[in-house]
């Protein structure tokens, strides 16, 4: 059996959405795979026990049974930044039990009860599970599903280039380690101050408009870095890439904006050669050159 989902990227929303703002999220090639069998680069799997899937199988599983034979391929290497660790939940599950979207996110908000400050929205899982971009948003109440709308509209007209960044030495912020710091007063905070531009940018894609949703893209990177929320090296390859012909907006992704880089391309201008010098120089790699609709969860005997 195998099992199969993509990474994803956040567009826009990240933090504002702990507290109840939507978020933009897009599923990006290639894909993570776990197998009963060794396919390709594979590798046998071995799962921390704090991990999500590590948790999942202490509270699912026999703990003290061993784990199948499983496989597992990651296409970032262990560098991470596209959703590994969430990745593995979603295809553990889907070789033992295959639940449903809604209630496996439920699984993983509740492997996360325990921590301190704001636990992960839950935003990736939904996206990497479904495939698309997806406009995601928390429920009101704890026993409801979240929303969770194709918004594919953009692909078609807004060029998006996805960056990986995460594989620069002690540049990668744990999420669930940085989230522990979160107080339930600063989520409110960053929803008042983000929540204009990502609403303008989610709009602005659904209409396919690449100027307007530059601009929101812009103005959520700023955001960040005005509240301390974009580690220096992402600012300066934000700096860097900006000032390429053809380079419309750039915005990390992640915690502390550090696990990727979203271009926003203007294809007339674009000079793809003069793109591939600067990453190179940056210690930067083209991850996706072109984002487009990207499939969820697949499972074949």
């Amino acid at each position: 059996m195998l099992a199969s989902v993509p990474g994803k990227v956040f567009l826009l929303g990240e933090y504002a959405v702990l507290a109840g703002a939507p978020a933009l999220v897009a599923a990006v090639p290639p894909r993570f795979t776990l197998s009963s069998k060794a396919i390709d680069s594979s590798i046998p799997a071995q799962f921390h026990p704090q991990s999500p899937v590590g948790r999942w199988r202490s509270s699912r599983l026999d703990p003290g049974a061993p784990y199948p034979a499983w496989f597992w391929s990651d296409p970032a290497l262990g560098a991470g930044g596209f959703g590994a660790s969430t990745a593995q939940l979603i295809l553990a599950d889907a070789l033992v039990q295959r639940s449903s979207w809604h209630e496996l996110w439920r699984t993983y908000r509740s492997l996360h009860q325990d921590s301190l400050g704001s636990p992960p929205s839950g935003a990736d899982l939904v996206t990497q599970t479904l495939g698309g971009v997806i406009e995601f948003q928390l429920p009101e109440q704890e026993d409801a599903s979240p929303r969770a709308d194709q918004r594919q509209d953009g692909l078609a007209s807004i060029h998006l280039a996805v960056i990986q960044a995460s594989q620069q030495l002690g540049r990668k912020t744990a999420t669930h380690l940085h989230l522990k710091e979160v107080s339930r007063s600063q989520r409110e905070i960053w929803r008042e101050r983000f929540e204009p531009s990502i609403s303008a940018g989610i709009q602005a894609f659904a209409r396919g408009d690449r100027l307007a949703f530059s601009a929101a893209l812009h103005a959520a990177a700023e955001g960040f870095a005005r509240e301390g929320l974009e580690i220096e090296a992402a600012a300066r390859d934000r700096e860097a890439l900006v000032r390429l012909p053809g380079v419309l907006a750039v915005k990390g992704s992640g915690a502390m904006q550090s696990d990727a880089l979203i271009a926003v391309i203007e294809p007339t201008r674009f000079d793809p050669e003069e793109f591939e010098r600067v990453l190179i120089e940056r210690g930067l790699r083209l991850w996706c050159s072109r984002l487009s609709a990207t499939s969820g969860l697949e499972v074949s005997e």
